[in-house]
C-alpha cells in the first residue's frame, strides 16, 4: 500500500519562492489570448464564416400568426365549456326524468318529454 513520503528539511519538496528580479508581472502585460486565430478560420471553407449572423428560419413568429393561435385556443376553451355544459344539461335531464318517474311511478313505457312536462308541472 503506497503511502505518502515525509520531506525531510532541504530535500527538492523545500523550494524557495523566486526572487523579486525573476517574478513577472502579468498586469502590466498586454493580454494576447485570441481564440480564433487567423490560421483556423483560413482553413474553414464549408458553412457560413465565423461571426457572420446565422439565418433562421421559422423561429419568429408574426404578430398575425400570434393572434390567430391565440384565437384557436381562445375558440377550443370556449368549445371544451359548451361540451361540459351540454354534459351537465344532459345529465341533470336524465337524474331529473329517473327521479320524476320513480316519484310519480311512471311505467317506463311513458314517453321522455311527457316525463319532463310533468315535472315541470309538479315543480309549479
Amino acid at each position: 500500500m503506497a503511502g505518502f513520503k515525509k520531506l525531510k528539511p532541504g530535500s527538492q519538496a523545500d523550494v524557495k519562492p523566486p526572487s523579486a528580479e525573476v517574478i513577472v508581472d502579468f498586469s502590466t502585460r498586454p493580454e494576447t489570448f485570441d481564440p480564433a486565430p487567423a490560421e483556423e478560420t483560413e482553413k474553414r471553407g464549408v458553412g457560413r464564416p465565423r461571426g457572420a449572423p446565422r439565418k433562421a428560419f421559422a423561429t419568429r413568429l408574426r404578430e398575425e400568426a400570434i393572434e390567430d393561435i391565440q384565437a384557436v385556443n381562445l375558440g377550443l376553451r370556449l368549445k371544451q365549456q359548451g361540451e361540459a355544459v351540454e354534459r351537465a344539461i344532459r345529465f341533470y335531464k336524465a337524474h331529473l326524468i329517473a327521479r320524476t318517474r320513480e316519484e310519480l311511478r311512471l311505467a317506463p313505457e311513458v314517453d321522455d318529454a311527457a316525463v319532463l312536462m310533468k315535472a315541470f308541472k309538479l315543480d309549479d
